[in-house]
């Protein structure tokens, strides 16, 4: 599992498992269920890379905390940022200089 701490303390953890399935026949049909005793196997991507989720892990909740300590209605789905239209003028100022400040500080 790729475990890490958000810059305003959020823990995030994205587990990265393969579990295993247990067949289940029904009169209907086949369920497919996880098996709670068998143990779950850990996937190449997370011993290989870095994963990309951790990017927007880092981003929308950093950008949100700053610009809610300024003030400034802010929301973020992944790379999409968003607030009120009379702020966006603000916030195109805002998100490069919190993506510099975020990426080129040792968060790891």
């Amino acid at each position: 599992a790729v475990i890490c701490t958000t810059p305003p303390g959020l823990p995030i953890i994205q587990p990265y498992r393969t579990t295993k399935l247990q067949q289940l026949m029904t009169a209907i049909q086949n369920v497919f269920l996880p098996d709670p005793n068998a143990p779950a196997e850990v996937r190449q991507c997370s011993r290989s890379f870095f994963s990309l989720d951790t990017t927007y892990t880092y981003d929308g909740p950093f950008c949100t905390a700053i610009r809610c300590l300024q003030g400034l209605a802010f929301a973020s789905m992944h790379d999409s940022y968003s607030t009120h239209a009379s702020n966006i003028e603000i916030l195109s100022k805002i998100i490069p200089d919190t993506f510099i400040a975020l990426h080129f500080s040792d968060v790891l």
